[in-house]
């Protein structure tokens, strides 16, 4: 997924754990967020978290790497099959 000349690959594991990175392309400083959602097959949203960079300097690479937390307004007590990003914003 590209975006304002920044990439992002990320990957769903067990655990609801999601690993990738963020890597700006661009020739230009960039603000990146991105925010991920956690779903079933039938689209329901399990949980959502954030990752976000405030400042990705040109041809600078980020990666992340974090689990979904039970924590949250709809507890996950299930592990979600899906991962989708819900916003992808780059200032």
């Amino acid at each position: 997924m590209t975006r304002k000349g920044v990439l992002s690959e990320y990957q769903l594991y067990k655990d609801n754990r999601v690993t990738g990175y963020i890597h700006n392309k661009s020739g230009k400083e960039r603000y990146v967020h991105i925010r991920f959602v956690l779903h079933g097959a039938d689209l329901e949203a399990l949980i959502s978290d954030s990752h976000t960079i405030t400042i990705l300097q040109p041809n600078e690479k980020s990666k992340f790497d974090f689990i979904f937390h039970e924590k949250s307004k709809k507890p996950l007590d299930v592990e979600g099959p899906y991962i989708r990003v819900r916003n992808f914003e780059v200032k």
